[in-house]
């Protein structure tokens, strides 16, 4: 083969390997071109700095959209999931403005998307008002990136002496008044026991009246401090009854229980008068005192009404006694009002001489038909 022969052969070969070559080499660049194409980013505004936060979720709970929600936790059949107060800043400041607005023994806690309203009330309406209180609290406060579902009325109604009272009580025993009982229920506080004496008795009670006085938990709380101590060789004390109302484990108090209190206290006792009028007389007192205490757990509290019902006896002309009975009734429940029952719940009426307990124009006659009965019904 000649020279120049060889020479053109060498050049196509020359030719096909930089073809190849090249070949190789953009395929090679198409791929990395691929591999290596830029991902699309968020779009931010000039000048903006995109920020991480740092600070750690709650148990429980996941961040969503932006938001704080509860975890979905499937839970068997049967089971309970037990609530979990989750840290949430803006709670001890709720409850203090809670405290501020009366209702110091109320607690808040978190569970999810729900908030409970705990603690332990008075009474039923305490814990009315305290929810309601609550309530507004809550929906007004910042409680930053948590959504609230709902708010939960979980607070408990107090059927037995709180620790305050407990304490008070033994204080007062331990000074040498061991006899004296404090018994509370609500919004009425009894002290009660026999005494050996008038002095002792109101030495005691000044003591027990005054620490109650000074206790801000009692003051919160109380609205009628009811003196039933009686002196030893004087009889049954008239707030007998009232104790036993108020040590009741009920937590809503029946009408029947209020009826039964109310007919025990005015067995053997009535309301008396001057005579001829309807000035309340001083020697009624303590049963005044006895039966508002009465008439506040069953009104207040329990939300029944009572109607006070004013009789007289059969001397005197019908007219009159009529208008004497519903002046007596409308005096009793003054004296109830004045003391901290509802007047909305409180009704008077006479009746006159129209309703005899007892026949006859005796002495006993007439003292037992002028009376004053007390009715206890369910709110309409």
């Amino acid at each position: 083969m000649s020279d120049v022969q060889k020479a053109g052969n060498g050049g196509d070969q020359g030719k096909w390997f930089w073809i190849g070559t090249g070949v190789v080499i953009a395929g090679m660049l198409g791929l990395g071109g691929y591999f290596g194409q830029s991902k699309p980013r968020p779009a931010a505004s000039s000048g903006s700095v995109v920020a991480f936060s740092c600070e750690p979720i709650p148990d429980g709970m996941d961040y969503k959209g932006g938001k704080l929600v509860p975890l979905r936790v499937s839970v068997p059949a049967g089971e309970v999931v037990p609530m979990v107060s989750m840290p949430s800043p803006w709670l001890p400041d709720a409850e203090r403005s809670i405290g501020a607005l009366g209702f110091p023994w109320v607690s808040l806690v978190v569970d999810g998307l729900d908030v409970h309203v705990a603690g332990v009330a008075p009474s039923n309406t305490s814990k009315t008002d305290a929810f309601e209180v609550a309530r507004r609290v809550i929906r007004r406060s910042d409680t930053g990136n948590l959504e609230i579902a709902s708010i939960r009325n979980d607070i408990l109604v107090q059927t037995g002496s709180p620790v305050w009272a407990t304490d008070i009580e033994a204080a007062v025993q331990s000074i040498g008044f061991d006899w004296l009982n404090l018994t509370v229920r609500g919004p009425v506080a009894t002290v009660s026991g026999t005494a050996p004496n008038q002095s002792a008795a109101d030495e005691a009670f000044t003591f027990a009246s005054e620490a109650i006085d000074g206790n801000s938990l009692a003051n919160s709380q109380i609205v009628q401090l009811i003196n039933g101590i009686s002196v030893d060789g004087e009889g049954a004390s008239a707030v007998e009854a009232l104790v036993q109302l108020s040590q009741s484990e009920e937590e809503t108090l029946t009408v029947s229980a209020c009826q039964a209190t109310f007919n025990s206290t005015m067995e053997g006792r009535n309301i008396e008068f001057e005579t001829g009028s309807s000035a309340l007389s001083e020697r009624s007192t303590r049963l005044l005192d006895a039966l508002t205490g009465i008439a506040i757990l069953c009104t207040n509290s329990s939300g029944y009404t009572v109607e006070v019902g004013g009789h007289t006896d059969a001397r005197g002309s019908d007219a009159n006694n009529l208008i004497l009975s519903e002046q007596r009734a409308v005096s009793v429940r003054n004296y109830l009002i004045n003391l901290g029952v509802e007047a909305e719940r409180l009704n008077a009426k006479g009746y006159g001489d129209t309703m005899p307990v007892m026949d006859g124009d005796t002495a006993e006659a007439y003292a037992r038909n002028r009376r004053t009965e007390f009715k206890v019904a369910a709110a309409d």
